[in-house]
């Protein structure tokens, strides 16, 4: 009887340290998704190229470097979308045409990311069950995986010019202007990207990992 209690004990710190880790690694998922650089892109102006030259800037290229996070869209492009007068929703829906199917993917993914991340978290802080939070995990990587290949037939037709700047800048006249002066060269995942990927993947490994010790334990117990 006293072993039984005595192993029982023993087991106790590793499962909580199994669930702090855990959770620890769950939660971040959110928080990155929100105030980390998810895309990175960069405009390429042979106008602005010349236009720095005249001014005696030789060192500038005409590139000109911008990234998107979910934190910017939400208080900043979102705001000045609504607040602009010009910005017509059904003409951009219609000008999005060629990439609404792998965006609305995107989003999709991503979300499913983050709600299979909270799910983590609540399933390792409230319970000892390590199989459904590992089985969680998979399917968060598994939607980053989906994420990114979604991306890919996200960015193919942006950088093939098929759909237009003006389409996403509230102001017309600055839209006509990027329009026709620049070109997107570089549009690909970012920083916040990498790190839910490397969250997901140390989430998978640490459940595998505990799941892996437990069931040698099991063994060792059998054997004796």
């Amino acid at each position: 009887m006293k072993k039984n209690q005595t192993s029982s004990k023993a087991k106790q710190p590793k499962n909580i340290g199994y669930r702090i880790i855990m959770a620890i690694l769950a939660i971040c998922v959110p928080i990155i998704t929100y105030f980390s650089e998810f895309v990175y892109m960069v405009w390429d102006s042979e106008v602005f190229k010349f236009i720095a030259q005249l001014q005696g800037n030789t060192a500038d290229n005409g590139q000109t470097e911008q990234a998107l996070s979910v934190r910017m869209f939400v208080e900043e492009l979102l705001p000045q979308m609504k607040g602009s007068e010009s910005f017509n929703m059904e003409t951009v829906l219609q000008s999005i045409e060629p990439i609404r199917a792998p965006l609305i993917a995107c989003l999709v993914f991503l979300a499913l990311a983050v709600v299979l991340a909270l799910a983590v978290f609540f399933v390792s802080a409230f319970s000892k069950n390590r199989t459904v939070g590992t089985t969680l995990a998979g399917g968060g990587l598994l939607s980053m995986i989906g994420l990114s290949i979604s991306f890919h037939y996200l960015a193919v037709p942006l950088l093939a010019g098929k759909v237009t700047i003006a389409s996403f800048i509230p102001n017309a006249l600055v839209a006509k202007i990027m329009s026709a002066a620049a070109k997107l060269s570089i549009f690909q995942l970012s920083t916040g990207f990498y790190l839910v990927l490397f969250l997901y993947i140390a989430m998978v490994l640490w459940g595998v990992a505990n799941w892996l010790v437990a069931l040698g334990e099991n063994k060792t117990k059998k054997a004796d």
